[in-house]
């Protein structure tokens, strides 16, 4: 008797898809690979003199708020804070929004990067301490000297200027994976509509065809991730910092209770927005019903999704351990760009095959159910 059972398609055959897929077509790799070129090779993006510059004028103004023995008493936490904040100037490259966007293909040279691609690593668990430091490809052996952006206002043109530019080439990297590949592309039945009816395919399109709004759908929903993961995150940061007043058990219970429902709530919202921008890049979605097709499937499939963004996870941080011990030499930073353009290309594809395969079995169990009502 002939099974009417839909084939399903596993993590691991859906990243081995998107591997050989990414293999058979260097192209696609263009985006990642010159993003990371040009952080590679560019000068830094400094910002340390104009941290130096303000945290002089910020411990400046201190005597006009403390009276001198009261600055006598916090002096050395004073000088704690600005070694620090002067410390983390040094160690920005405004360079590197370039890899900024929940959707943006995993850097082999960012430290940290929170996209779906680094989910439980970077986006969820380092922000709470939790994550798991991995030495990352250095490019400062091959850099020029660093170009110091000295005002405010510098640092928040360059900031929305890279941060627009970033996904400009999210959205077109996305473009070039959607008309180059047929294995990826749109699978939604429309039934036997009319010819003049019938919507327009890839292989009909140019490859800028919708682009622009492509990037604002990838822009607006980065910005969504980010605003509602900020929020989510504050509970915990007040939480914290009273914890520096406090030392009573109570207090530290509420920052453990906190911080695990933190934990908790971030891991939700995040997964699913998974495969928003599948269903925004390769079928074609308006962001809305884009958003709440990739809340669906991730409520439906739970354990699965996070089954996928673990082991997406774990590759692409593996990889970054790699590219860390290969980059001490231009050779081995040169293959450990590329190599990494190819990873990132194909976690792409991987996502979006698993994507389209639950969907699929979800519509048949819709139907299924509709049939047996």
């Amino acid at each position: 008797m002939k099974s009417n059972a839909i084939p399903r398609t596993g993590i691991v055959d859906a990243m081995a898809t998107g591997l050989n897929e990414a293999a058979r077509r260097p192209w696609l790799w263009v985006v990642p690979f010159l993003v990371d070129l040009a952080l590679w090779l560019a000068p830094r993006l400094s910002v340390t003199a104009l941290t130096e510059q303000l945290m002089s004028t910020w411990k400046a103004m201190l005597p006009l708020l403390y009276t001198a023995d009261q600055m006598a008493t916090v002096q050395e936490g004073i000088d704690l804070v600005q070694t620090g904040m002067i410390e983390l100037g040094k160690s920005i490259n405004l360079g590197a929004l370039l890899t900024a966007g929940w959707l943006a293909p995993p850097s082999a040279l960012a430290s940290m990067q929170a996209t779906r691609y680094l989910l439980i690593s970077d986006a969820v668990l380092a922000p709470l301490g939790l994550g798991f430091p991995v030495k990352p490809l250095n490019p400062s052996l091959w850099q020029g000297n660093a170009i110091q952006v000295g005002s405010v206002l510098g640092v928040i043109v360059i900031v929305i200027a890279l941060w627009i530019i970033s996904h400009l080439l999210t959205a077109f990297y996305f473009r070039i994976i959607a008309h180059s590949l047929p294995a990826v592309r749109s699978t939604v039945a429309y039934g036997a509509l009319p010819a003049s009816r019938q919507p327009v395919t890839e292989d009909q399109r140019s490859l800028l065809d919708g682009w622009l709004p492509l990037t604002g759908h990838f822009a607006v929903l980065s910005l969504f991730a980010s605003v509602v993961t900020f929020l989510l995150r504050l509970p915990l940061a007040l939480v914290t910092a009273l914890t520096l007043f406090s030392s009573s058990v109570a207090v530290q219970f509420l920052f453990m209770l906190t911080g695990g429902i933190t934990l908790w709530l971030t891991m939700w919202f995040l997964s699913a927005l998974y495969f928003a921008g599948d269903a925004l890049a390769f079928e074609r979605q308006p962001l809305a019903a884009s958003l709440a097709q990739s809340l669906i499937l991730a409520r439906s499939n739970g354990f699965k999704v996070l089954g996928l963004a673990a082991v997406v996870n774990l590759l692409m941080l593996g990889a970054r351990a790699v590219w860390g011990f290969l980059g001490g030499n231009p050779v081995g930073a040169a293959l450990a760009i590329i190599v990494n353009s190819y990873l990132a290309t194909a976690m792409v594809i991987g996502i979006y095959v698993y994507f389209r395969d639950i969907r699929r079995q979800w519509q048949a169990a819709q139907v299924s159910r509709q049939v047996n009502k």
